[in-house]
């Protein structure tokens, strides 16, 4: 699978959206009745470059045509920086059913607050959905403790599956729409930012 450059990636600059698809019928009584669609969750990410100069435009234009539009994923690196202090490999503690939204954890640093944060994204090695974190994650001293996380788990998930978090996470993106385009004169020579729209893509 390709990877997208990462040179081209300015945190700053990178719009996070998410999508999800809800059921809203219509009721006589004025009561709304809503209904979530599956595991229908996405993310999406709206990526503006930094300034670039006429050969790194073409450069990247390349690469994004390459994708064949919505065709092709690619992965994305995390562009947001972590929140909490972090962690190596920490591994499931127990079997996670689908629409779970927290799981227990073992092998995390001893006895630490703040090792995750509400915002921090992470991901399970058995599939390719990526989550985020929605409280603060602590560990006790046996380097245990619980993360909470939205949306529910697309996919049971058994024990010892590793979690990776933070810039340790890839995005797999796909184009949001099939038609690409740049505005740039090439006899101008002035550098020039570049929009890029991603959708996650979910393929297991």
């Amino acid at each position: 699978m390709l990877i997208f450059p990462a040179k081209y990636v300015l945190p700053q600059q990178a719009r996070l959206r998410s999508l999800d698809e809800t059921q809203t019928p219509p009721s006589q009584g004025g009561i709304d009745h809503t209904n979530r669609i599956g595991y229908m969750h996405k993310w999406g990410i709206d990526l503006t470059t930094p300034k670039l100069k006429y050969a790194d435009v073409m450069g990247l234009f390349s690469f994004v045509c390459s994708l064949g539009g919505q065709y092709s994923p690619c992965l994305f690196a995390n562009p947001y920086p972590p929140i909490g202090t972090g962690t190596g490999l920490a591994l499931m503690r127990e079997n996670a059913l689908q629409g779970a939204q927290s799981v227990a954890l073992y092998n995390l640093p001893g006895a630490k607050s703040g090792i995750f944060e509400a915002g921090d994204f992470i991901k399970f090695s058995n599939h390719s959905k990526v989550y985020m974190v929605t409280q603060s994650l602590n560990s006790n001293g046996a380097g245990q403790g619980t993360v909470y996380f939205t949306p529910p788990l697309r996919i049971g998930t058994a024990q010892n599956t590793a979690l990776s978090a933070g810039p340790d996470v890839n995005f797999t993106m796909r184009l949001k729409s099939d038609s690409q385009d740049i505005q740039l004169r090439a006899t101008e020579g002035k550098e020039v930012p570049v929009k890029v729209e991603f959708v996650e893509f979910i393929n297991d």
